[in-house]
């Protein structure tokens, strides 16, 4: 509500998969961050989330470069690393959606960086890839299926907490005001450009640990279950090394897990 009563802010609603409206002449881009990396993971929408990484990132990397305004690929890193090796290839044409939906989702992240580190290469063009994990925090979107929102889901409705497996899955809540900040950061910083950096906390803890707090949070008669067997794919947990992003960007995660999640759930209860 604030950014929109702001005379200097515009919104304009558009499908990234169509050619980008034509902006007034003395309209002057100095900064265009790509937040298409972090639609929902797990629902089936493959070819949207496909179109959107190359077609959308084509389009803003070509308003980039037409405007010499620095690009911000914000991408997320979730089951993103070496995927040959760890999902078959013949899931791509598999029956099941959750897979084949990880699988579009893998590809597209691939192509957005890979496009957008030629763009680097061959146009000199001012951009910084940040990688994101397990984003969370006020009016996050419920929907999504990744561990962390169905967790806080099921919180917010009051129902009991089911975990996929064992509840052992390795997480790295990042709080979205630590996001954000590592944003400007890459906006502004000289030294950033041409380089790829992990905004992930690198705090880990398990799915069950999240369970637990929020327990503490909302009502200690919240039940937890786990189930026998988890419905995704097993991939093993990466570390991220965001050592330059503390370096270089000055970044590092401030809201401890109990606050961001404290604050999460009061933003549900207003």
């Amino acid at each position: 509500t604030s950014l929109r009563s702001n005379p200097k802010f515009s919104f304009i609603a558009h499908d990234l998969n169509q050619p980008l409206p034509k902006f007034e002449e003395n309209l002057r881009f100095g900064w265009v961050i790509n937040l298409v990396g972090l639609d929902e993971i797990g629902k089936n929408n493959g070819i949207d989330t496909l179109l959107a990484s190359s077609v959308g990132t084509y389009g803003l990397l070509e308003l980039s470069k037409n405007h010499s305004a620095r690009f911000v690929l914000v991408s997320s890193c979730d089951r993103s690393q070496d995927p040959e090796h760890q999902l078959n290839p013949t899931s791509y044409f598999g029956t099941d959606s959750s897979v084949n939906s990880d699988l579009s989702h893998i590809e597209a992240t691939k192509f957005s960086q890979s496009l957008t580190a030629e763009y680097v290469r061959k146009y000199k063009l001012e951009s910084v890839v940040l990688r994101v994990k397990d984003v969370f925090g006020p009016k996050m979107d419920l929907k999504a299926k990744d561990t962390l929102s169905h967790i806080v889901s099921q919180v917010v409705h009051g129902r009991e907490i089911k975990l996929d497996g064992d509840g052992l899955e390795i997480l790295n809540p990042t709080y979205i005001q630590d996001l954000i900040f590592g944003i400007l950061k890459a906006l502004h910083s000289k030294e950033a450009k041409g380089q790829a950096y992990y905004l992930v906390n690198p705090k880990t803890c398990s799915a069950m640990s999240v369970a637990e707090e929020l327990k503490k949070l909302r009502s200690s008669h919240v039940e937890i279950e786990t189930t026998k067997a988890s419905h995704r794919p097993d991939l093993p947990h990466n570390k991220f090394n965001s050592s330059n992003s503390l370096e270089i960007l000055g970044w590092q995660p401030r809201i401890t897990l109990s606050e961001g999640l404290k604050k999460t759930i009061e933003s549900f209860d207003q």
